[in-house]
């Protein structure tokens, strides 16, 4: 991606309407632009997944709009080049974060060839957010996800079964080979006991969730949301508005982390593709089993 001739600073939350004891919600988003491209501020991603939780939390937890934040990658600003955060405020990413996202295959997790990558920002902002996930994800690009032991033990216990090992470090498709692959399919359990998903049952994939009531550093709430592409992030963003919008709650005592198998009982349409994402909202054909407590 080409550097824009000037990128400057995010209009400081000062110019904002300053409104006592209302949150505002801040949404942080990562640039679509081709590796060719010139950047541009319009130019992100998961916006519709962003307005699913946007939409709730303004019109029922009474939260303003803030602005977006556009996170360029190697723009490596302090953070008194972002809008001035209050302890009410939101910073909301409903992106898979590219904590693990490279070009180059060096670590000995990532899978070539690397088609699905996007780069860090590498900003001190992003850095806060990072440090924060960290507590719960270990390792994370588009086709491999790892949790932290902290995450790990989070995990509900299943007897008789191989959880909660088999999800602590999986693998995605990354190429579309079915229909239902362009929702981040999984296809491999690398945990300890090394498990392939059994093709006569459905296919599924992993939403996560995680609300922090303070970011260090940064003083305002966190919340990451996301599937391990977009249709999967645009559906589990929708799935959370339209069953599990008390997760929106702001949590007290401590951060709320969610991890949840969806489990795809019906395809995801694609002729005629859908309109809006309210396919999702049918239960039956998207079933969702929550693998945290």
């Amino acid at each position: 991606m080409k550097n824009p001739t000037s990128l400057s600073g995010a209009t400081h939350a000062s110019s904002l309407p300053a409104q006592s004891g209302v949150g505002r919600i801040f949404r942080a988003t990562y640039c679509n632009a081709r590796e060719e491209e010139e950047l541009k501020l319009f130019k992100d991603r998961d916006a519709m997944a962003a307005y699913e939780l946007t939409a709730h939390l303004s019109n029922h937890k009474g939260y303003h709009l803030g602005t977006s934040i556009q996170l360029y990658p190697s723009e490596q600003r302090d953070l008194t080049a972002f809008p001035a955060f209050r302890p009410n405020d939101i910073i909301l990413l409903t992106t898979r974060p590219p904590l693990d996202d490279r070009m180059k295959v060096d670590d000995g997790k990532a899978f070539p060839p690397k088609r699905k990558c996007y780069q860090r920002s590498g900003c001190e902002l992003e850095d806060c957010i990072f440090r924060e996930l960290g507590d719960y994800i270990s390792y994370c690009n588009r086709k491999r996800l790892e949790l932290t032991d902290k995450a790990f033990k989070l995990l509900k216990v299943q007897q008789g079964r191989h959880e909660p090992d088999m999800w602590k470090d999986l693998e995605f498709y990354e190429y579309c080979v079915t229909s239902i692959a362009e929702a981040g399919v999984l296809v491999h359990h690398m945990g300890k006991d090394s498990i392939k998903p059994d093709r006569k049952q459905p296919p599924y994939t992993v939403g996560f969730f995680l609300y922090l009531p303070c970011i260090r550093k940064v003083g305002c709430s966190l919340i990451v949301s996301f599937g391990m592409n977009g249709d999967a992030t645009l559906m589990w963003n929708r799935i959370i508005r339209t069953r599990y919008s008390q997760w929106l709650e702001k949590p007290v005592g401590g951060p709320r982390f969610v991890m949840a198998q969806v489990i795809f009982r019906k395809s995801v349409p694609i002729n005629p593709l859908p309109l809006t994402p309210e396919f999702a909202d049918d239960e039956k054909a998207y079933e969702v089993r929550l693998l945290t407590e």
